[in-house]
């Protein structure tokens, strides 16, 4: 029987309800860095203290989850850098969903490392849009419910997972670990909206 583990990105209820600038100020720990660590196998958790972000190492190039605020971009390259990554090497950008604290820094981490944005079809124009804390970046491939993702051997799978924001995604994907091969779920978030 294969062990199952879940790694979730949870988001603060404010994050739904109020701009960006305001959710910015509202934890401090959305902003704290915190150094990355592995989580098993090729999988590593790169985000602050309490926004995820997660990084899928691969012999050709990486795979990043997430890009949070804006701010919080330079703690991200710290956490890859740190765990003897090339913060250059990210060649895929996925996110969980489209809301600030997860995807505002997804333009900035492309134009910094020319990597491939890949987002769930229903939040490809909140991704896309150039609204005040929105990425405004341009997607490279529209995602839809259970497509893959493949990069040096790493493949995730896209379950839409809706209610949060409409494209919200959950990602799913094998990780080999001291001998076993181990499920992973990054969930998008457990919290639906109004």
């Amino acid at each position: 029987m294969r062990a199952v583990f879940r790694v979730a990105a949870l988001m603060a209820s404010l994050g739904a309800v109020f701009p960006a600038a305001a959710r910015a100020q509202g934890n401090p720990d959305w902003h704290r860095a915190i150094p990355g660590f592995k989580i098993a196998g090729n999988l590593y958790y790169v985000g602050t203290a309490d926004l995820a972000a997660y990084l899928i190492a691969t012999p050709q190039g990486n795979i990043l989850i997430n890009g949070n605020f804006k701010e919080d971009v330079p703690a991200i390259r710290k956490s890859i850098e740190g765990l003897g990554f090339k913060y250059a090497d990210t060649k895929i950008i996925l996110i969980s969903h489209a809301h600030g604290d997860h995807d505002e820094g997804v333009g900035l981490i492309k134009s910094q490392t020319a990597a491939q944005l890949m987002v769930m079809d229903a939040d490809v124009a909140a991704v896309e849009s150039t609204a005040a804390g929105r990425p405004g970046a341009k997607v490279d491939r529209v995602l839809h419910d259970r497509d893959t993702v493949e990069l040096g051997g790493a493949k995730l799978t896209a379950r839409l997972t809706p209610g949060h924001t409409p494209g919200c995604t959950t990602w799913t994907m094998q990780v080999a670990d001291g001998g076993r091969m181990l499920n992973a779920v990054v969930i998008g978030s457990p919290n639906v909206n109004a």
